[in-house]
């Protein structure tokens, strides 16, 4: 190991540690509210990557498995996914993808709760990739939309492609679940395409509803 790599190595270190820990200070201070939280016993969350921060309103947490990238970024959000309780499978774009699909199956066939990140690791923003649908297809699991906001000031705008929303401290964020989706095992190439689209639009309409109607929301 050379001495750049050793000095990158421990910059990574220290930043995961900072932004794990204030991931946990600002959680015991953020109101989560939580809307239509889904009553389900196994279903996959689909999200806009911005929106990871929302995972943390997710009832029974602990049963949470994330796919997080193997990206330098994603080893930061891994550990701090971790240090909320929240479990991690990790993949990417190359050979690792495959593994971190299947490990998703397996936890959802064995009755557990999965999150991707629909439009990530690196975009393009608001399209929708095909993974949860070939995911939700395989395993019969249906896919429950969410996303998040608030108006606050607190609740932070990153200058990122996917313009990363974090809940910092004494924020009060509305999370609003949708309906969930299934997929049917025999849907068609041209149907895939079809759904990948109509659920870009559920969790645009989704964000959009909590901002028109964040007042009467965040009294629930």
């Amino acid at each position: 190991m050379t001495f750049n790599n050793l000095k990158n190595l421990i910059s990574i270190n220290i930043i995961k540690k900072a932004v794990a820990i204030l991931f946990r200070i600002s959680s015991h201070t953020i109101d989560f509210r939580p809307i239509n939280a889904p009553n389900l016993n196994s279903y996959i969350l689909a999200l806009w990557h911005a929106h990871q921060c929302c995972l943390y309103a997710v009832p029974q947490r602990e049963r949470v498995h994330v796919m997080i990238s193997n990206s330098r970024d994603g080893d930061i959000i891994a550990h701090a996914t971790e240090t909320m309780g929240l479990k991690v499978i990790r993949g990417s774009k190359s050979q690792k993808a495959i593994q971190a699909t299947m490990g998703m199956i397996e936890c959802l066939q064995k009755g557990e709760i999965g999150a991707i990140t629909v439009d990530g690791p690196r975009g393009p923003k608001g399209i929708v990739h095909k993974g949860i649908i070939s995911i939700a297809k395989t395993t019969n699991v249906p896919i429950v939309p969410v996303a998040y906001y608030s108006p606050q000031k607190n609740f932070l705008k990153f200058n990122t492609w996917d313009e990363f929303r974090f809940p910092l401290g004494f924020c009060k964020p509305v999370v609003k679940f949708g309906a969930p989706i299934y997929v049917d095992k025999d849907i068609s190439n041209d149907d895939i395409k079809k759904l990948q689209i109509y659920l870009a639009e559920v969790i645009q309409n989704l964000y959009d509803d909590i901002k028109e109607n964040y007042k009467e929301y965040s009294k629930m």
